[in-house]
């Protein structure tokens, strides 16, 4: 697809005002920008079922390029289409509700409703947690339910909400307090395409050759950026239009307030470096001058691999986003934001966002995924940005679990070595070899996440290789091996004791397997973004099948809240010690800035051969880690020397004088 129409001298983002559909006391306005078409139909219906349109508008279009009118009558809980040059017809770019049809392409209409009211049943305040306060729990909200039969008849984001007296129905929220995440980072939220092309392999002009499932299960093609996923909500379907009633807006609102209730900061994945190619849609089939980077032959960019490639250094595209993030913070309450691909953003646009979200919510997360195009993690940190640690993650877990294995395996990435391992275990600061940002607090440290295999897969595939996994013996390869269980405790250990921010992925405590059964093989699938069936979905019967790992897990997480040491230590209270072996480290961290009670030693043996002798001056020390049992209270104390078997780590601590 290309584009020949040229856009109109662009105006300022005050001066475009709001867009959309809004109430008031006059009647009901409506606001599009496409400063470059000649021609804009409002098509009004009093029912989602009707064919044909309840009345058809002429807008006008002023000098900023806005096509506008406004109807004297309140017209809350119908529903509008706009027909543009003749094309359509499609739903509004701003729309806060979208009724769908959801088979490809999906098709969409607005619902109207009243912002106020909305923003009204969401009380504002000031976020509670710092990110370096954080420890993240990723998830995909339909995953953490999928399998709990109970929970399952309801809507996923019902299911999270639901409260029960019965002990053995353990909801999402339950497990997440087991664990002791304070933070839920959700995968995309805003209505996206589910349903892609037929899957056509051997059709050369196939739009499909790659996804045999044809669905888009993470969400990651957003088609409407200010409206909530609607197939996580109570049905409401009308003959073929699915999501006739708000249920999704007062459902999500619903679960960001439970969040808030029981002290869980709720944050957003959102996705601002491209848009959904696969359905009726007014950005892409019209006005892609104003909201792509376009290239000299009229085609999208693409350094997004997706397809398309947002350009936000035009107005209409960062008026899009700070709206969007205005209606994610106002209506429903989202007191922080990962940004996927945030490399693609501008840099003026994370002045903006940073900006905005200040002003309407102090204390807002922000967090990019510092890649797409360009690799910017020291930019963002110079921004005052926190951005995913992929060298934590490489360094620590590896590339790839055949051919490129990280520190838990004895071995150096690229890029690794003693000194870029030290780094990694002081927040990656970007004075030290390999460093990345200005301080620990903008680094998000993670050794798995939706993307890539998970880190217990990882783990069973370099020990296993890649196709020794049978169905029928799941019992046996699925509870770790007793050395792979070492170094997934010796790497939870690195990261729960690193200072900054924390991230854990759904599972990740009890090491659970993303599993691809076909006819005749089974595998570990490192990009399940298209299964939305028990690849994904969370099997919690399995923590029990790792439970040495997850209460391991759970230790250090305690460990880790108890610790203002842990988490906030600067740079000039860590240091390092025994350097007579690469692979023998030893972390002193003083807790006097932080004021924390104590000063601590961890250590760490990654050789699988030797052990780690630590001696020790103006003790006792308190253990609270050992190779085998991890807790924020005192397991025994050690007196002038301790050892720290092969493929294990330790964490002592005194108090301070």
């Amino acid at each position: 697809m290309s584009f020949e129409k040229a856009s109109a001298a662009s105006p300022s983002l005050k001066a475009l005002g709001k867009l959309g559909c809004h109430l008031s006391k006059s009647g009901t306005t409506f606001r599009l920008f496409a400063p470059a078409v000649l021609d804009v139909e409002l098509l009004l219906y009093r029912q989602i079922d009707q064919d044909k349109p309840t009345d058809t508008i002429k807008l006008h279009k002023d000098g900023q390029g806005v096509w506008a009118t406004m109807v004297s009558e309140q017209l809350q809980g119908w529903y509008y289409e706009y027909i543009v040059d003749g094309e359509g017809p499609f739903a509004d770019p701003y729309s806060l509700h979208v009724a769908s049809i959801e088979d490809y392409p999906m098709r969409a209409r607005t619902l109207i409703l009243d912002e106020l009211d909305l923003i009204q049943r969401m009380p504002a305040r000031e976020v509670q947690q710092k990110v370096e306060d954080l420890m993240i729990l990723e998830v995909h909200a339909k995953d953490m339910v999928a399998r709990n039969q109970e929970l399952s008849s309801m809507s996923v984001y019902k299911a999270w909400t639901h409260t029960t007296t019965t002990t053995e129905l353990k909801g999402p929220f339950d497990h997440i307090h087991d664990l002791g995440a304070n933070a839920v980072e959700f995968l995309p939220l805003a209505k996206s395409v589910y349903h892609e092309p037929p899957y056509q392999p051997n059709n050369p002009t196939s739009n499909n050759d790659w996804n045999p499932t044809a669905v888009n299960h993470w969400g990651y093609m957003t088609s409407y950026f200010c409206a909530p996923e609607t197939r996580h909500a109570t049905p409401s379907n009308v003959n073929n239009w699915h999501a006739t009633k708000p249920h999704a807006v007062f459902e999500l609102q619903d679960l960001v307030l439970t969040c808030r209730e029981k002290e869980i900061t709720p944050i957003l994945d959102v996705v601002f470096n491209h848009s959904s190619m696969y359905d009726q849609n007014l950005l892409t089939s019209i006005l892609g001058q104003e909201y792509f980077r376009i290239a000299e032959d009229g085609s999208w960019l693409n350094r997004s691999m997706t397809g398309n490639e947002l350009d936000t250094n035009k107005i209409a595209v960062r008026h899009l986003i700070l709206e969007s993030l205005r209606i994610w913070i106002e209506v429903y309450g989202f007191e922080g934001f990962r940004f996927d691909l945030a490399g693609l953003l501008d840099p003026d646009l994370w002045t903006e966002i940073k900006e905005l979200v200040d002003a309407l919510q102090p204390g807002t997360i922000l967090i990019a995924e510092p890649w797409g195009g360009t690799y910017r993690p020291h930019e963002f940190s110079l921004a005052g940005w926190a951005s995913w640690n992929d060298r934590f993650r490489n360094g620590l877990k590896g590339i790839d679990p055949i051919h490129q294995q990280g520190a838990i395996f004895q071995q150096w990435v690229p890029d690794g070595s003693r000194a870029t391992l030290e780094n990694w275990l002081r927040g990656t600061l970007v004075r030290y070899e390999g460093g990345l940002f200005e301080r620990s607090t903008h680094a998000v440290n993670y050794l798995e996440s939706h993307d890539g295999h998970t880190l217990g897969d990882f783990i069973r595939i370099a020990h296993r290789g890649e196709n020794s996994f049978d169905s029928t013996q799941r019992d046996e390869w699925i509870p770790l091996s007793t050395h792979a269980l070492k170094q997934m405790k010796l790497a939870h250990l690195a990261l729960l004791t690193t200072p900054g921010c924390v991230m854990l992925h759904q599972g990740q405590s009890f090491a659970h397997p993303k599993i691809v059964e076909d006819p005749t093989s089974i595998r570990l699938d490192h990009d399940a973004y298209n299964k939305d069936n028990e690849t994904s979905w969370i099997d919690w019967s399995l923590q029990e099948l790792n439970m040495d790992l997850h209460q391991y897990t759970k230790g250090l997480v305690a460990l880790r809240h108890s610790s203002n040491a842990l988490r906030r230590a600067i740079d000039s209270e860590i240091c390092f010690d025994h350097f007579d072996n690469p692979w023998h480290l030893v972390k002193i961290v003083w807790g006097a800035s932080t004021q924390d009670l104590f000063h601590y030693i961890i250590g760490f043996n990654f050789d699988p051969h030797s052990t780690l002798h630590i001696d020790l001056q103006r003790g006792p020390w308190e253990c609270v880690v050992d190779h085998q049992h991890a807790s924020p209270s005192m397991l025994y104390t050690v007196d002038h020397q301790v050892s720290v078997p092969p493929v294990s780590g330790i964490v002592l601590r005194k108090l301070r004088q």
